[in-house]
């Protein structure tokens, strides 16, 4: 039992060794890498408008719990489906982008 103990020391040694040699530093690497290249920024912003109420809502409930969304104060089980317009600016009526 002792000569086995002593073999899977030398294995476990041998595999921590192997394994300690084989790694290297990742994050410096990459670093340099993307260092390399020119970066691109693009700012996209865009806004979109919650109609809740009114003629053409963009906001509806499709599922809620039974007797129990409309006790609860955070209409806890309601499920709302929406459908928002995305515009270039603030104004509801500026261009529709999605």
């Amino acid at each position: 039992m002792e000569e086995f103990s002593k073999v899977m020391f030398l294995i476990m040694i041998s595999l921590a060794a192997i394994s300690g040699a084989q790694s290297f530093n990742v994050d410096g690497w990459a670093n340099t890498r993307l260092e390399a290249k020119k970066q691109t920024v693009i700012n996209l912003q865009f806004y979109f408008h919650d109609k809740l109420s009114g003629k053409n809502p963009s906001v509806v409930r499709v599922a809620q719990a039974s007797d129990m969304t409309d006790k609860s104060p955070t209409l806890f089980g309601m499920v709302m489906m929406a459908d928002d317009p995305l515009t270039e600016t603030p104004d509801p009526k500026s261009k529709l982008v999605g």
